[in-house]
């Protein structure tokens, strides 16, 4: 009966791409986050001088998570948790862009006194908040199709 043994489903292979693609170490992103943390903290002891890294780094940040979303939106998943997953990876990437171009607006906005970067810095912590959310959802789907 082997003659009927059946090929490793075509599916699984492109959720197996997903898989690889959500995580592929990006050196460049890693080195940008330590840089954008350290920023980030020194702006948190002195505002006036130290928001330009911040500013840097998280415009950086938003423009690698734009390129990572252009790795994700040409696969073609062919499974329906695939399709989850994909729609899941894209909103909490979306998400972390929103999140770091709105720290940039808002340490902007710090340093010039304007009071909408109160705003500003609650709404990108919300989208990181969602960002993780989403994350986990897109975890946890993965770890039902067997990838973990």
């Amino acid at each position: 009966m082997a003659a009927f043994a059946v090929p490793a489903a075509p599916a699984s292979a492109d959720d197996a791409q997903l898989w690889s693609t959500y995580t592929a170490d990006n050196p460049e992103i890693t080195k940008v986050a330590r840089e954008w943390n350290r920023a980030f903290k020194r702006f948190e002891r002195n505002p006036r001088g130290n928001y330009r890294a911040v500013v840097r780094t998280s415009n950086r940040l938003a423009e690698l998570t734009g390129g990572v979303t252009a790795q994700f939106e040409p696969i073609q998943p062919s499974s329906s948790t695939g399709t989850k997953i994909k729609a899941l990876v894209l909103s909490e990437l979306r998400e972390l862009s929103r999140g770091y171009k709105l720290v940039a607006a808002a340490a902007r906005n710090v340093v010039r006194g304007r009071r909408v970067a109160l705003s500003q810095a609650k709404r990108a912590d919300q989208a990181f908040a969602r960002a993780q959310r989403y994350g986990r959802r897109a975890e946890r789907a993965f770890k039902a199709l067997g990838f973990s």
